[in-house]
């Protein structure tokens, strides 16, 4: 019996010869296997048009969040987290004596930042992968289930700790090397003026102090973040192991680099603005001829503003981690079935 190609179509599709109509039959992978030309296709035009549907992914993120208030939990206790890992470095400091805990020996100095890391990185990655089980529980339900997606949470505890096991050495690594390394001498003394005039004026130097380090500490992370923010999706998402996982995360970045690229775009704008108010707190000095009476007498008035806009700050980390969340969902669908959802 011979078959012809429009059979063998049919067949391919889900096409049933006892009835008239096609079944659906959907196609659901994450590694080699995209349906979606967008997500495959080259060319300037092509290019520019993925880059667009990575602004779209961030805009729906950001709506996501706004229109489910009850996401923001997820900002409220990412800043929890952000708030211990603060008091436990001003903690370690203080039993220091100095600015730094290193100062209490090498080993104690490796042992303190690598539980930092630890208990960050594991809370953090249990966070985000609560938020990704929530999103996807909302779509088949409707609306979020905290008590039902810590259930479900359960059974992917040791993968997600294992993961931040791992991320916390390397990101312990990371830390002690860069920071013990000459070109950080020289860096730091910069950093460290830019960000604390005028602040240091007004609030205790062991407060920005400790801000700082845990600063530097999510900066030298945060290419350790990114691998986590595409990691955690294949492990409580799709049930697979760290290496699996792992490795999906690798696909989506090859797959989906340009859709990426268009939607961190956005957020690191949104970024820059909210940083700028630092910068004209920053020139309070110049624009006051340098007069440090000026400082003395508006203390209040600048302390105001200069806590105002810390809180703020750190507010507005809390709120992008929610939102990185969801735009990493949506973008872990999108892979999959090239539909912006």
């Amino acid at each position: 019996m011979t078959e012809n190609a429009s059979d063998k179509n049919q067949k391919s599709l889900g096409w049933c010869p006892m009835e008239q109509n096609f079944i659906k039959t959907p196609v659901y992978c994450i590694g080699d296997c995209y349906d979606s030309t967008e997500i495959n296709s080259g060319g300037g035009e092509k290019k520019n048009f993925r880059i667009k549907n990575g602004v779209i992914i961030a805009k729906k993120s950001i709506q996501t969040l706004f229109q489910n208030k009850k996401l923001f939990w997820f900002s409220f206790i990412a800043g929890l987290i952000i708030l211990a890992m603060f008091v436990l470095e001003i903690n370690l400091m203080s039993l220091a004596d100095s600015h730094t805990y290193w100062t209490l020996g090498y080993l104690q100095g490796l042992l303190f930042t690598f539980s930092i890391e630890l208990l960050a990185f594991s809370a953090i990655n249990l966070l985000l992968a609560d938020l990704l089980i929530n999103l996807s529980l909302a779509k088949t339900k409707g609306y979020v289930d905290l008590k039902l997606s810590l259930s479900v949470l359960k059974s992917h505890f040791y993968q997600v700790f294992g993961w931040s096991f791992i991320i916390a050495l390397a990101g312990t690594a990371l830390y002690t090397v860069l920071t013990h390394s000459h070109l950080y001498t020289h860096i730091y003394p910069w950093f460290a003026s830019v960000l604390y005039i005028p602040f240091i004026y007004y609030i205790p130097d062991i407060v920005l102090s400790a801000q700082n380090h845990i600063f530097i500490k999510i900066i030298i992370s945060s290419a350790l973040f990114l691998m986590t923010l595409f990691t955690i999706p294949g492990i409580v998402l799709e049930n697979k192991n760290i290496i699996s996982a792992l490795l999906s995360s690798f696909s989506v970045f090859r797959k989906a680099l340009i859709e990426i690229f268009g939607c961190f775009l956005i957020f690191g704008v949104i970024l820059f603005l909210i940083s700028l108010p630092e910068f004209f707190i920053s020139l309070t000095p110049a624009l006051v001829g340098y007069d440090y009476h000026f400082f003395s007498v508006h203390h209040f008035e600048m302390t105001t503003v200069c806590i105002i806009f810390l809180i703020g700050w750190w507010v507005f980390i809390t709120s992008v981690f929610t939102v990185l969340g969801i735009a990493v969902h949506k973008i872990h669908y999108y892979c999959k079935t090239g539909i912006i959802e």
